[in-house]
């Protein structure tokens, strides 16, 4: 999408406050037009953009999310397994003295 310039406005803006001349001003105001013209965002571009910047965000805190719960139930499996093997070692002391 391109970014619209006001150049009717900007012209009288530079012809009445710039001190440009008329011809000066329109000049001015259509090159403007056209050297910012396709450059400039419009709020539709930024919008379209923060809303494709959402999604990803909300896709990477959903892998995040699976990451975090996939390693918490590891977690869980080693704290079992080391609170098993201290158990055993403790009876295995206890009887043995």
């Amino acid at each position: 999408m391109m970014a619209i310039i006001d150049t009717l406005k900007l012209s009288r803006a530079l012809h009445a406050k710039g001190g440009f001349s008329q011809e000066a001003a329109d000049a001015t105001a259509e090159a403007l037009n056209a050297a910012l013209g396709e450059d400039v965002a419009t709020k539709a571009d930024i919008d379209g953009l923060s809303i494709t910047m959402k999604a990803g965000i909300d896709r990477l805190e959903a892998k995040l999310d699976a990451s975090v719960d996939r390693l918490e139930s590891k977690l869980t499996v080693v704290f079992w397994a080391v609170g098993i093997n201290a158990a055993a070692t403790v009876a295995m002391l206890i009887k043995h003295w």
